[in-house]
């Protein structure tokens, strides 16, 4: 399969985890979360048509977001960026997209004990704390127990001495298994914590008989996911605008607007 395709397989692996974690369509092609992980995206090709939507939506909502810009046509992926920063949005991080094909040439990971498929209560909350406390921000409970017992879902709670201290997400969506919300306690970093539980997540998504697994590397992240054998497909930057931003209305040209 060729790069392309896998990159845009991957979109859809995201996209789709966060309409199963409750995102809307509010208006042709624009989807929006109603809250955690506060989304915000068009669906792919959107074109200028799509981009005067986006902004439109922008510029009369006040609500916080989160826009990922993917790899699209250059022109208008250009134009986009610069509306986005007209309507008040700055870039919040860079991810390098990657996948590994899950075939037979793979080493065979041996599970794990440590590693635990969770579906109770005490565990769930457990692994919201464990993300909280890894990437800094709140996350929804609910939305967590929801996901818990979505059948393409599941989430995984590592121990170590008995104590929780990774968390890792998989998605299975069309013949890919993609790795979501992987976090390590700040404390157990650089201890190899977080290559047991990618193994683990391997040997699961193979297991279940996908056919590649994918995720979004982070800088500190990229090495270790390069060394299991994953590759680059693509790299995308998401855009955040703060609920406080207010005066966008009054402040954007009439020119963002003037896209048909």
């Amino acid at each position: 399969m060729k790069t392309r395709e896998i990159h845009e397989m991957n979109i859809r692996n995201l996209t789709a985890l966060w309409k199963t974690m409750g995102a809307v369509r509010i208006a042709d092609g624009l989807y929006r979360s109603p809250g955690w992980p506060y989304r915000l995206w068009l669906e792919s090709g959107y074109g200028k048509k799509g981009i005067k939507r986006l902004l439109e939506q922008v510029l009369i909502s006040d609500s916080d977001c989160i826009f990922p810009l993917w790899q699209e046509n250059e022109s208008d992926t250009m134009q986009l960026e610069a509306g986005l920063a007209q309507a008040g949005f700055r870039e919040l991080f860079t991810q390098t997209a990657m996948f590994l094909e899950l075939d037979a040439t793979l080493p065979e990971y041996r599970n794990s004990e440590t590693n635990d498929v969770i579906t109770d209560e005490a565990s769930i909350r457990a692994w919201v704390r464990v993300n909280e406390c890894a990437f800094g921000y709140e996350i929804d409970t609910e939305v967590i127990q929801r996901m818990a017992r979505h059948p393409d879902v599941a989430l995984f709670l590592h121990r170590l001495n008995g104590k929780p201290v990774a968390a890792a997400m998989l998605f299975f969506h069309e013949n890919m298994a993609g790795v979501h919300q992987m976090g390590v306690l700040p404390e157990c970093r650089r201890q190899g914590v977080a290559k047991v539980v990618m193994k683990e997540l391997i040997r699961h998504a193979r297991a279940k008989g996908g056919r590649y697994c994918t995720l979004q590397a982070s800088p500190s992240g990229y090495g270790l996911y390069k060394g299991l054998g994953f590759s680059e497909s693509s790299t995308f930057s998401s855009f955040h605008r703060p609920r406080s931003s207010t005066t966008i209305m009054e402040a954007a040209p009439v020119s963002l607007l003037s896209l048909d």
